[in-house]
């Protein structure tokens, strides 16, 4: 296999070149990209980029994303693997923070972001404590960099976010418009409850069924979504739900269905 690094060792001689520059490394990149990497499942891909200067940190971009989307919210105490693979893999290649790709999360939902981005979007707490403190120091520019993005995800927003505001204020229109229907369609779920049984934990009633499916389908990944601004999924969601949840005076069945 013919790799970045092959091709300049062969040319030192005669072009005085180390094995750390490649020759034609905007062709070296397109072969990477286009020729070899779509056909390489993500573990090949790791293994050819022991090889290739350009593979290496392509792949471990792949892998940022990938273990960056997925979030532990509320907790500092970080155990999660995945997590420290992320900051590992920044502490590495610190220039991936700002870089942006497409990546898809354990639900379905779509996200063109960067790593930095992604943190804000699933809430991670953790990871940008840790990026503030042991990522951005590293960075020329970084909080410039880090403020630039932070404004394009959130444009409604003020920087630097006020740690005593709210959720809220990271809303898009999006997610505003999901809280409102989520509201709207709990109210519709409580009526449906009310009027049936729910014998043994389970709706009676194909219109209480159908009323949270309707439920679910507001959260739902929609294929041709690519998110790119606000949370991915607020967590003021589930904070209606419980809201709802708590105020009823159901039995334990009609408690049991929802």
């Amino acid at each position: 296999m013919i790799t970045n690094r092959s091709i300049s060792q062969a040319s030192n001689a005669n072009l005085g070149e180390t094995p750390d520059q490649p020759l034609f490394p905007a062709l070296l990149k397109e072969i990477n990209d286009v020729h070899v990497c779509p056909h390489l499942s993500l573990k090949e891909y790791g293994l050819f980029a022991q090889t290739s200067v350009y593979a290496e940190e392509a792949t471990a971009f792949l892998l940022l994303l990938s273990s960056s989307v997925d979030a532990e919210p509320e907790s500092y105490k970080q155990e999660d693997p995945t997590k420290l693979a992320a900051i590992a893999i920044l502490k590495r290649h610190p220039e991936l923070l700002f870089r942006k790709g497409i990546v898809t999360d354990h639900f379905g939902r779509k996200a063109w972001a960067s790593p930095y981005q992604l943190f804000w979007g699933t809430g991670d707490v953790w990871a940008l404590k840790q990026v503030h403190e042991e990522i951005l120091p590293n960075i020329e520019d970084g909080d410039a960099q880090a403020e630039v993005q932070f404004k394009s995800q959130f444009p409604d927003c003020q920087w630097p976010l006020d740690p005593n505001m709210g959720e809220e204020a990271l809303y898009d229109d999006r997610n505003r418009a999901q809280i409102a229907q989520v509201i709207a369609q709990l109210k519709t779920i409580v009526g449906k409850i009310t009027a049936d049984p729910c014998t043994n934990g389970l709706a009676t009633l194909d219109e209480t069924t159908k009323a949270v499916e309707e439920l679910c389908q507001i959260f739902a990944p929609n294929e041709k979504e690519v998110i790119r601004t606000g949370l991915h999924f607020p967590q003021g969601i589930m904070r209606e739900i419980y809201k709802v949840y708590n105020a009823q005076n159901w039995d334990r069945a009609q408690y049991a269905f929802f």
